[in-house]
């Protein structure tokens, strides 16, 4: 599957909106009954908003400080976190050049604010998640949480490094806090998306995915925190509009999974191959081809041993020996080369490798 964006929280000037729900950005005024004296105002700046089962999308009008020019100015916005289960049915595409535009339209029919696609296309997005669904089977998730104990880079630091997690609902690895990350130490996270949908968003999947095939399926998803991090990866300025472009004029996605590896190297360590001679790895390629055969008709690990090396000198029996053996291992599955390969072969359909 390819990757697409998940969910963003997008900031739009106030002056290009306009607010249809009036109790958005509204001030309610406590009075005390004896005195008729105002005791506080306050401002309602937050709408939670449910459109359907499982479904929820918040507006919040928010004024933040800004640096323009070498200068703070205070500007006030309509703040929304955007979520791709707005899309419903279509929630596995995600938002990507397809659905942008479906997904406009649906914040639209909320009625809470309407602002045009080009505003929305152009306004400020951080907290960029994008995702990549994949399918691992239990024994490949199994050796991906093994390798990763000894690969990930370690941390002294509670919110960086690697978390493994298995709780109900909530089975996968994570690596940085979302709420402290940083581009030096960005967010990743696998987790069970099957498991993740049936208990914690049980509605929304027995809504609006009930036909979908969840079995062994698994999301890798990583943030671009903010404008500096987006930076990094030539998204400026950091908008839907240039976002959409990766998707449009990059049909392989390499410079997606660029950031995505990128970002996975900074966690995690490359595996580092097994070093053998050209002459051992074409002794070994023979080998791994006729040993299954032979033990397939059930001969004896001895018998191929003494049929292989039978009329060799001490020191070539001594050497054909020891890489038989490391053939049986391969062969059975516990040779370190094939777990690596294998491991590989994960990577590549996670998109790092």
């Amino acid at each position: 599957m390819n990757y697409s964006i998940d969910s963003f929280i997008v900031r739009i000037p106030l002056s290009k909106v306009k607010i249809a729900d009036s109790e958005l950005n509204q001030s309610i005024l406590r009075i005390s009954k004896e005195t008729g004296e105002c005791l506080n105002e306050e401002r309602i700046t937050r709408k939670y908003v449910e459109t359907g089962k499982g479904v929820k999308v918040t507006f919040q009008v928010k004024t933040i400080r800004d640096r323009v020019r070498g200068r703070y100015k205070y500007s006030t916005y309509l703040v929304i976190k955007c979520t791709s289960k707005l899309l419903k049915e279509r929630y596995f595409e995600g938002i990507n050049h397809s659905t942008i535009y479906k997904y406009w339209e649906a914040l639209q029919a909320l009625n809470v604010a309407h602002f045009s696609f080009d505003v929305f296309m152009r306004a400020s997005i951080t907290d960029l998640d994008i995702k990549r669904d994949f399918r691992l089977e239990p024994t490949e998730y199994k050796a991906l949480i093994e390798s990763l104990k000894v690969l990930a880079k370690p941390s002294i630091y509670q919110a960086q490094g690697i978390k493994f997690f298995n709780q109900k609902g909530n089975t996968g690895i994570q690596f940085s806090a979302r709420e402290t990350a940083t581009p030096a130490n960005p967010y990743l996270k696998i987790y069970n998306k099957k498991t993740e949908l049936e208990v914690r968003s049980t509605e929304f999947r027995n809504t609006y995915l009930r036909d979908v095939d969840l079995e062994n399926l698994y999301r890798f998803e990583f943030t671009l925190k903010n404008a500096k991090h987006m930076k990094m990866y030539e998204i400026e300025p950091n908008n839907l509009a240039n976002f959409m472009h990766l998707f449009i004029f990059d049909e392989e996605q390499g410079r997606i999974q660029r950031m995505a590896k990128d970002i996975w190297n900074k966690h995690v360590n490359p595996i580092q191959p097994t070093v053998s001679t050209e002459k051992e790895s074409s002794l070994k390629r023979v080998y791994l081809k006729t040993i299954p055969l032979l033990l397939a008709q059930n001969y004896p690990k001895s018998w191929i041993v003494e049929h292989f090396t039978n009329d060799m000198d001490r020191a070539g029996r001594s050497r054909h020996k020891k890489i038989i053996e490391e053939c049986f291992s391969e062969v059975e599955g516990k040779n370190p080369s094939l777990k690596d390969r294998k491991i590989d072969q994960i990577l590549e359909r996670i998109g790092v490798a």
